[in-house]
């Protein structure tokens, strides 16, 4: 994308050569003029004064309504082009905000579950919770990037970095005071890049993933749709967490997780659309006749009426007229094929690392506790108390703690914990642990079941 300032001297942005539309015309205007100089040399040869052949040249009406047709057909295009490009732009905007409200709501569901559930086992599973999730994230948009710009996925070609040694705007020594700010960040220390702010020279334009990659995540280059499969990754791990009771969230309000991710999803397939779909070919190939042709009558037109009279004029006005006509057509086939790596193509990578910045910000942002109704607020107001430390099943608890596994959620019930199917138990103790596990809970139910 050309960064410019639109409110500057034409003669600035006529000089400017990256991304114009002029440097292409240029040969077809440049035919119209010399064509223009051969066709005046031969009516003033061939005409030797015959008012009769001067008399059938000065009413072109024929080649007039053929301009005017070009002219419509140009502009028709031009409107579709724009409408594309526009929509590629729109899709790219739902993309990012909707992936990036599924992280921001995920994240706050995990930082209140870090802030009332002191477990230190729990407490590492959400943070490899937050992190995996951050992983995902920034490895499904890099692939939707590849995908948009029509190259093959290759997960082994992005560029990944350690989730704990990029710290975006944060030094890795500052201390968080409490309150989701950082209190040793100095202002000269912040850069700050807007989504469409170009690559230094020396930074890599490969996509940013956060996060080292996993053998499993190889297999990413042979799905047909990878972006969706990472999707899938996500949608189970967020349904685990809240099956096992490592975060407690209501169906509803957990939906709108699935349904923002969802969302971001269709985005990418809409977009992908503009790159699958090319524009119709018989309009492009009849408007590239048309401008073939225009070339050639423009020329015969303008010699047989300026040309008598101006021979230098007459080439200069073909010159423009034909100039203009490629111009604009030119501008079509930049506007078509909004993504890609030409001038005027959106700034896709600079958007997935806006995205990845965002992304970050989010995840190091921590919760701010401690909020307090003001005294004239209503008692309803203040937060619910939750005491999550004795547990609902301690039986269970004490057996798992004496063999060094990993409790369950305090607050699940013996009659909860009896749907855990074996897969769910491996997932959580691996597989020699689970059996074990799902015997001690078929005991307990059955010893509870018991009449007394």
């Amino acid at each position: 994308m050309i960064h410019y300032f639109n409110k500057s001297w034409a003669v600035q942005l006529i000089m400017q050569y990256r991304g114009s539309a002029l440097p292409p015309s240029i040969p077809v205007a440049l035919t119209a003029g010399i064509l223009t100089v051969g066709a005046t040399y031969l009516i003033e040869v061939t005409t030797d004064g015959d008012e009769v052949s001067e008399a059938k040249t000065r009413h072109p009406y024929a080649i007039r309504t053929f301009a005017q047709v070009l002219g419509f057909i140009v502009a028709f295009r031009t409107n579709i082009a724009y409408g594309r490009y526009e929509e590629g732009m729109e899709q790219l905007e739902l993309i990012a905000s909707k992936w990036v409200d599924c992280f921001s709501m995920m994240t706050g569901f995990i930082n209140v579950e870090k802030e009332f559930n002191k477990d230190p086992v729990q407490q590492q599973q959400l943070h490899d919770l937050h992190n995996t999730l951050y992983h995902w994230f920034t490895l499904m948009s890099a692939i939707a990037v590849q995908m948009l710009l029509g190259q093959p996925v290759d997960v082994r070609e992005f560029r990944h970095e350690p989730i704990m040694n990029r710290r975006t705007g944060v030094p890795a020594g500052a201390k968080s005071d409490g309150r989701g700010s950082y209190t040793a960040l100095e202002d000269a220390d912040i850069k700050l890049m807007s989504k469409i702010t170009p690559f230094d020279p020396e930074e890599s334009t490969k996509p940013l993933v956060m996060g080292p990659l996993v053998s499993s995540e190889k297999l990413l280059n042979t799905c047909h749709d990878p972006s969706l499969q990472v999707a899938l990754w996500i949608m189970e791990a967020i349904a685990r967490a809240n099956t096992t009771g490592l975060i407690m969230v209501d169906p509803p309000i957990l939906s709108r997780v699935y349904q923002e991710l969802t969302n971001g999803a269709l985005g990418v397939t809409h977009a992908q659309k503009i790159t699958i779909v090319s524009f119709p070919f018989p309009f492009a190939q009849i408007v590239s006749v048309m401008i073939f042709l225009v070339s050639f009558a423009v020329p015969v037109v303008v010699a047989s009426t300026i040309g008598r009279v101006n021979t230098a004029f007459a080439a200069i006005a073909a010159f423009f007229v034909c100039a203009g006509y490629a111009g604009v057509n030119r501008i079509c086939l930049e506007l078509e094929g909004p993504f890609g790596t030409d001038a005027n193509d959106l700034p896709l990578k600079e958007f997935h690392r806006f995205f990845v910045n965002t992304l970050s910000d989010i995840l190091l942002s921590e919760s701010r506790r401690g909020f307090t109704p003001s005294a004239t607020a209503h008692t309803s107001l203040a937060p619910p108390s939750r005491e999550p430390q004795t547990s609902a099943c301690p039986e269970l608890e004490s057996w798992l703690l004496e063999r060094k596994l990993a409790p369950f959620s305090k607050r699940l019930s013996l009659s909860e914990l009896k749907y855990f199917t074996k897969q769910d138990l491996i997932a959580k103790f691996g597989i020699d642990a689970a059996i074990p596990v799902l015997r001690q809970i078929q005991e307990l139910a059955a010893t509870e079941s018991k009449p007394s």
